[in-house]
């Protein structure tokens, strides 16, 4: 029995040791391009990989690395210790916590034992020194090596005036903008005022390039709480309707863990606020947004503000024989999915005519179909038959429901009486063990004419008003409905 246990025991210990492997090592962070989930190192795998030496050293040649925090980490993901490594340059013993911070930009070799945690950089080659000199407060400003001969500046905001690039303290500009060949002497660059993406040179031609920053920022929504994503993927790219304000129709979010904004699909700008009062609206504070109620719903968002806000989408009902084209009559929702109206009053409408859904007041986008009383959304606009309906519509099907709003649950046998009836000046309504909650007057065709709010036993409605007919009064409680037929004398 104890030679089982310990062979047992030492498979257990060869199974975690056989997943507690270094199978790669990488180089990431800013001085190497970017952190992961940066857009200099999407992922997953990291961009600058380590070679295998043999069973403990791992190396890498020819980077340039420019000056900045890095760190070397195993596997593609942040293990801790034991598999990231970081302390002072340009060699340490290394340990999980803390960058390794590199003086001066250089072309290395770095090496690592992943045993004894040990590494090492060593400059190979000294790199140029690259600057951006000009006007209006810019000065001279360091540019980054991507290679040997390859510089750039990142997210640079310049004034509008002439610049040069200076290399080892020589200055090099040429006449054209935004791209041109750079050469030694006093030709300067007519740079127009702006914020660049990048602005990039190659020695070996003296080519260079200004690329402006685009307009519009990229902006999406990442974590656990969107339904489908998960932390590090993204929703689809956001809508705008300014330069500030973003938006995004159907965010699926859950009421658990959490999630936020992000800017260029990396978490170097995020929005999120976790306080209590974080969800449906509020101000960035930089944290996760906690949804406290699941749903499906319209995310807005001002990236200068960092104001945002989560609403469930506008679902309304048009048309002639409605309200007219271009009214509206709102429907309700809980979950932004599944909507509900009740007692809308229709006329009649022939096919090609009547009504159909519509989204935020606006014929941008619109359900309906050529069948009445129910449908699955082509488009078209709903024929109606006179009368008043309750309604359902499902928003991600375009599926509807129109049902008679008259006819639902009664109230027990005798419960409810009107009299006189007929009458020539008002109904009086009584409601025998029950609270009379509200009475609603339609005529002949089916139009509301009257409606009486009540919290009692009995109510009277004011018929004199009304032309000479017949009615039906639509007599509603908590839980039950009773439709009584009037007369008007």
């Amino acid at each position: 029995m104890k030679k089982r246990l310990l062979y047992l025991v030492l498979c257990v210990f060869a199974v975690m040791t056989a997943n507690a492997q270094v199978n790669s090592v990488a180089i990431v962070g800013t001085a190497v391009g970017g952190w992961p989930g940066q857009p200099g190192n999407p992922g997953p795998i990291d961009v600058h990989q380590l070679t295998k030496v043999d069973a403990d050293n791992w190396k890498i040649t020819g980077l340039t690395i420019a000056a900045g925090p890095c760190k070397l980490r195993a596997n593609n993901a942040w293990g801790g210790a034991g598999f990231e490594w970081a302390g002072a340059f340009p060699t340490a013993t290394g340990t999980s916590s803390g960058d390794i911070t590199v003086p001066t930009a250089s072309v290395y070799t770095v090496e690592l034992n992943a045993t004894t945690g040990v590494y090492l950089f060593t400059a190979e080659a000294a790199l140029p020194v690259v600057n951006i000199v000009g006007p209006g407060g810019v000065g001279s400003v360091a540019m980054t090596a991507t290679s040997p001969t390859t510089f750039k500046l990142d997210g640079a905001t310049l004034a509008a005036g002439t610049y040069q690039f200076q290399i080892d303290g020589v200055l090099s500009g040429d006449v054209t903008f935004p791209m041109g060949f750079a050469a030694a002497g006093t030709a300067n660059i007519p740079v127009t005022a702006g914020t660049y993406t990048t602005i990039t040179i190659d020695l070996n031609d003296g080519s260079y390039n200004f690329v402006a920053a685009p307009l519009y920022a990229t902006i999406t929504m990442t974590g656990s709480a969107v339904v489908g994503v998960g932390w590090g993927n993204d929703t689809a790219v956001f809508g705008h309707t300014t330069v500030d304000d973003y938006f995004l129709h159907d965010v699926a979010l859950l009421a658990t863990d959490g999630c936020k904004f992000r800017k260029d699909m990396a978490y170097a700008t995020t929005w999120g606020n976790n306080t209590p009062t974080g969800f449906p609206a509020a101000v960035s504070n930089g944290q996760n947004i906690i949804p406290n109620v699941a749903g499906n719903y319209d995310a807005k968002l001002n990236i200068v503000t960092g104001a945002y806000s989560f609403a469930f989408p506008l679902i309304s009902i048009t048309g002639e024989a409605a309200t007219g084209w271009g009214n509206d009559t709102d429907l309700a929702t809980t979950d932004g999915e599944n909507y509900t109206l009740s007692g809308i009053t229709l006329t009649n409408a022939l096919p090609g005519q009547g009504i159909k859904f519509r989204r935020d007041h606006d014929y941008a986008t619109t359900w309906g179909d050529v069948t009445f009383p129910n449908g699955v959304s082509t488009g078209n606009n709903i024929p109606c038959t006179a009368g008043t309906y309750n309604v359902t519509f499902t928003r991600s099907t375009g599926t509807y429901n129109f049902t008679n709003a008259l006819a639902v649950t009664k109230f027990d046998a005798n419960t409810v009486s009107v009299y006189p009836n007929p009458t020539t000046n008002s109904w009086n309504f009584r409601a025998a063990n029950t609270v009379i909650k509200s009475i609603q007057i339609f005529d002949i065709n089916g139009k509301s004419v009257k409606t009486v709010s009540a919290k009692d036993s009995a109510a009277t409605v004011d018929a004199s008003g009304l032309s000479k007919g017949v009615y039906f009064a639509k007599v509603s409680s908590d839980t039950a409905t009773e439709t009584l037929k009037l007369i008007k004398n």
